[in-house]
């Protein structure tokens, strides 16, 4: 209760009157205790975030043989992943777990086990923050000799709630940032010195968080302008000192209800001597707010990685090429990249030796391009590779030139139609082998077809 009371604030004016307000920003600070709590409610981190957790949910998974590369057919981890848990589909799973890694700078998997199973049953997203370390929790350098015992060790989820306890061995840590080096929980080692945690991170958003509130200062601030513009004021050239009191409601009332174009009003305002008016109203465009979000908006989604060309605030203009290609370099240099990190982990913990998850996104529309692109390459390396040995290259001399295997076997050359009456024979060649083949399906007139 008392959280939500520092949410008001008490405001009182010269003539006593006085009120409670929310206080919006107060609002906002409380954010600062929490990246998961910021990452869900910021106009511009949240949508930058489900940008990439929905494009990371979109890959494709399989189980393959390590030494043949040929896949596995009706994998139980595929199965799993089909079907992490009773709530959840694996889109939602690898969603929630990607966002909750970005905003936390890690996340922990709950690989769940039946009764008496040796495979894993269900697979949970737990939020790093509500895990709860023993004292003498083993978390230092040590020799793989010790990784039973620590891998043994229990840690509590959520403490003040569900309150699970769960062996490490059961746990499986995906990174963000570099891990190992962090300075946050430390943890009381056996010999009663402290120690850094090692499966604990900072979070990419630590280096932003300013910008973040920055933001929605400047949105709250615009709101403020907007709700107060409008308003004027009115005032006798002389004795200007403001109203106060009952000769200030009196003159508001009269103005505010009395006069106007309104029905039951008057256009008539009748003064004992001149008025001044003058306008309160504030350009919101001369505050520089909307260009101070574009700014922090420009931050943000730098820290991010996301190219200017996917998602910007700037609303310039960019090409579909550069979109295309932007797109594809940022699946390739990121999306990847974290695909990598969440199979090395599975392969890790849950598949035997000689078996490999991987994970790709060679089906998406725009990752066509690659291929296009691939196939332009081959074409322009074979059509150079002809060249060199029409000219009387040597094919190893070629091969090697154009960084090619010098084992490949190649077939006799082609030569090209132009060169004397090779053409013409070729076409005649041809046009006879294939009346040939129309003669042996039983057609005989052949130019009537």
């Amino acid at each position: 209760m008392f959280d939500k009371l520092r949410n008001f604030l008490f405001e009182r004016d010269v003539n006593g009157a006085y009120w409670y307000t929310t206080n919006s920003s107060a609002a906002w600070q409380d954010h600062e205790k929490d990246n998961l709590l910021l990452a869900q409610n910021h106009p511009l981190l949240t949508p930058g975030l489900l940008f990439i957790a929905n494009l990371f949910a979109q890959g494709r998974f399989t189980v393959i043989n390590s030494n043949t590369q040929k896949p596995v057919k009706n994998h139980w981890v595929i199965q799993l992943l089909k079907n992490p848990n009773y709530f959840q589909t694996q889109i939602d799973l690898l969603e929630s777990m990607q966002f909750v890694k970005l905003a936390r700078g890690y996340v922990v998997l709950y690989s769940k086990k039946g009764i008496s199973a040796d495979k894993t049953d269900s697979l949970f997203v737990l939020d790093p923050e509500l895990i709860s370390y023993p004292e003498d929790f083993i978390s230092p350098f040590s020799f793989r000799s010790r990784d039973e015992e620590i891998l043994n060790q229990s840690v509590v989820y959520d403490k003040h709630g569900d309150s699970i306890k769960i062996q490490l061995k059961d746990l499986i840590y995906l990174f963000d940032l570099p891990s190992g080096f962090s300075q946050c929980k430390m943890v009381k080692s056996r010999s009663g010195t402290k120690i850094s945690n090692k499966l604990v991170s900072p979070s990419r958003i630590d280096g932003i968080k300013q910008t973040c509130y920055n933001t929605q200062d400047s949105l709250i601030a615009k709101n403020i302008v907007l709700k107060t513009n409008g308003k004027e004021m009115l005032s006798a050239k002389s004795g200007g000192f403001p109203l106060q009191g009952k000769e200030q409601r009196e003159a508001e009332t009269f103005v505010n209800q009395g006069y106007g174009l309104g029905w039951n009003r008057n256009r008539t305002l009748l003064t004992k001597s001149s008025l001044d008016w003058k306008s309160m109203h504030i350009a919101v465009r001369d505050l520089g707010l909307d260009e101070s979000i574009k700014v922090d908006g420009n931050i943000i989604f730098t820290a991010l990685m996301i190219p200017k060309d996917i998602m910007s605030i700037e609303a310039k203009k960019t090409t579909y090429n550069n979109f295309k290609e932007s797109m594809t370099s940022f699946i390739q240099n990121e999306m990847v990249s974290m695909m990598n990190d969440f199979t090395s982990s599975i392969n890790k913990y849950l598949l035997q030796d000689g078996l490999e998850l991987v994970g790709n996104y060679d089906h998406l529309p725009v990752m066509g391009f690659v291929d296009s692109e691939k196939y332009g390459a081959v074409k322009m390396r074979a059509e150079a590779l002809m060249a060199l040995r029409q000219v009387g290259v040597p094919d190893d001399i070629a091969l090697d030139l154009l960084g090619l295997e010098s084992s490949m076997r190649l077939g006799e050359l082609v030569q090209s139609q132009g060169q004397g009456d090779k053409g013409s024979d070729n076409k005649d060649s041809e046009k006879d082998a294939y009346e040939e083949y129309l003669k042996k399906l039983g057609i005989d007139d052949v130019n009537n077809r």
